[in-house]
C-alpha cells in the first residue's frame, strides 16, 4: 500500500504474523541436517568417546575425548531446541522422541555401560531443555538456571567445580 507521499506504506497484517526469511532459512537448513541423520551420528559419537575414555590413559587424549563427547552432547540439546522453535509440531514431535537413545536406555541386551550412558543422556537433555526454556524468562531465570546447573551437576557426577561448568555451558550457548 502506498501513503499520502507516495512511499510504500507497512502491509495491513501485523508483523507478527508475517513471515520470517531467516527462519524460515534456518528451518530448511535444520531440515537438511536432520535428513542426514546428524542426530543419530552425534549421539553415537558422544557415546563412542565416553566408551573409549575408559580404554584411555591419562591425558590430552581423555580431556580431547570429554571435550567432544560434551560437545556433541550440547549440540543435540541445541538442536533440539531450534527443532521445537523452527519446525512444525508434527515434524518436532517425531525428532523430539529420539528412537535410538531410548532403545539403547532401556534395551537390556545392550551393554550395561552403553545404557546406563543412553539413560544418563536422556536425563541431561531433559535438564539442558529446561535450562534453556528458562533462559528467555525475566529476571529470575538467572538463579533458577543456576540451581539447575547444580542438578545436573549432580546428575551427572561431574568432578568440575563450579565455575568450570558454568564457563561451559557458556561456551556451548
Amino acid at each position: 500500500t502506498f501513503d499520502d507521499n507516495g512511499a510504500i506504506g507497512t502491509p495491513s497484517r501485523s508483523l507478527g504474523k508475517r513471515h520470517n526469511l531467516l527462519s524460515n532459512y534456518r528451518a530448511a537448513l535444520l531440515v537438511g541436517l536432520l535428513d542426514t541423520n546428524l542426530i543419530e551420528i552425534l549421539l553415537e559419537l558422544g557415546t563412542r568417546m565416553r566408551t573409549d575414555l575408559d580404554d584411555s590413559v591419562e591425558g590430552e587424549d581423555v580431556k580431547e575425548k570429554e571435550y567432544v563427547a560434551l560437545k556433541a552432547d550440547v549440540l543435540v540439546g541445541e538442536i533440539l531446541h531450534l527443532s521445537n522453535e523452527l519446525l512444525p509440531s508434527t515434524q518436532c514431535a517425531k525428532l523430539q522422541t529420539l528412537p535410538t537413545l531410548v532403545k539403547t536406555s532401556v534395551d537390556f541386551q545392550t551393554d550395561p555401560r552403553i545404557r546406563s550412558l543412553s539413560a544418563t543422556l536422556v536425563t541431561n537433555l531433559h535438564l539442558y531443555s529446561h535450562i534453556k526454556g528458562t533462559k528467555s524468562n525475566d529476571n529470575d531465570a538467572t538463579d533458577t538456571r543456576l540451581d539447575r546447573i547444580d542438578e545436573v551437576k549432580k546428575q551427572i557426577d561431574w568432578t568440575m567445580d563450579e565455575s568450570t561448568i558454568k564457563q561451559k555451558l557458556n561456551e556451548s550457548m
